[in-house]
């Protein structure tokens, strides 16, 4: 009997250090959050406009001042329309990692419109998908999906869970590297495939995709902000037709505003006889071996189409007096 006891004043020191640990992290998350210096916005006060989603958005292998960000702060500050652009992209992020991360941008920013492009990294990015089916109740029924159930509901906003399911996702044979590099201020960033029991289909990987999207869209709208969904920035045998076509059909179904890059990039890629304009792809593009990102041209193409959809929707403003830029 006397192991018994050992047991259970084990289990009670056990869960003892974990209420500890999380009251401590929470302690320390309420701190983080009071001592957070304030963004730093280039007109303070003046409206938001959020860019969310991947290394699309990032502007990943350009300089921050290069990514379409930047280059939609400039075009904006250059006619006179006083907004603050905020670049939220991360590398590899997938529209799972992005809804869940999505409330605590609103809640910060107050954006009074938030960008999209986000779906194309849903394929090999498993990361928090396991949350976004449980919220959409789309875990597989029976007995085997309790325990995420349980870890994801009940218990999922344990600071204590997160980080025992941060730190299985970093070991083993779970995840295997798939980036690493640097962010714009330095600091390190790297996304790792997150295997989920079994390999998903494209249309099951895209049919979660579509219903982050909507949950996205719902997000921004309930936080009293526009959403804009963007197409990836195309070209010939790109990896994109997926991403964009649930990009573009999720758009029609939610009456979502829609900048269509890949339309206006291909544009300009393909000459009137079907042939390729390598010398346009090689200033738009990275002509890197296997490369799908924009170079800076490229992104002030992207910046320019949505500055012109933002007029066309009526959701900038110019002060009195200001020029407007030539339509195109």
């Amino acid at each position: 009997m006397h192991w018994i006891r050992s047991f259970y004043k084990l289990i009670f020191i056990l869960l003892f250090m974990t209420a500890g640990l999380e009251l401590a992290l929470q302690g320390a998350h309420g701190v983080h959050l009071a001592l957070q210096p304030p963004a730093k916005l280039p007109h303070p006060g003046a409206p938001v406009i959020l860019c969310a989603g991947d290394s699309h958005t990032f502007g990943v292998k350009v300089p921050a001042e290069q990514s379409y960000p930047a280059q939609l702060q400039t075009l904006l500050d250059q006619h006179g329309f006083v907004f603050n652009v905020v670049n939220a992209g991360i590398p590899g992020e997938n529209t799972s990692e992005l809804r869940r991360q999505l409330p605590g941008l609103l809640q910060r920013y107050h954006p009074g419109v938030v960008v999209i492009l986000c779906v194309v990294n849903n394929e090999w990015n498993r990361t928090d998908i396991a949350w976004s089916d449980f919220e959409d109740g789309e875990l597989r029924q029976g007995i085997r999906s309790w325990p995420k159930r349980l870890w994801y509901g009940a218990l999922g906003s344990l600071r204590t869970v997160r980080l025992v399911t941060y730190g299985w996702n970093q070991i083993g044979y779970w995840r295997e590297r798939q980036e690493m590099g640097m962010d714009h201020e330095g600091e390190k960033y790297f996304h790792r495939r997150d295997h989920y029991g079994r390999l998903d289909t494209l249309n099951h990987i895209l049919d979660r995709g579509r219903r982050d999207l909507t949950a996205i869209v719902r997000l921004v709208e309930s936080a009293g902000a526009q959403p804009i969904f963007m197409t990836y920035a195309g070209q010939p045998f790109s990896p994109m037709g997926g991403a964009n076509a649930a990009l573009r059909t999720r758009a029609q179904s939610l009456g979502v505003p829609l900048v269509d890059n890949d339309a206006v990039i291909l544009s300009l890629l393909v000459r009137p006889d079907g042939t390729l304009d390598q010398a346009t792809h090689d200033r738009l593009f990275l002509t890197e071996p296997m490369e799908t990102h924009l170079a800076g041209p490229g992104y002030a193409v992207v910046a320019r189409n949505v500055f012109e959809m933002m007029l066309k929707q009526n959701l900038i403003k110019a002060p009195a007096g200001a020029s407007l830029p030539p339509a195109r």
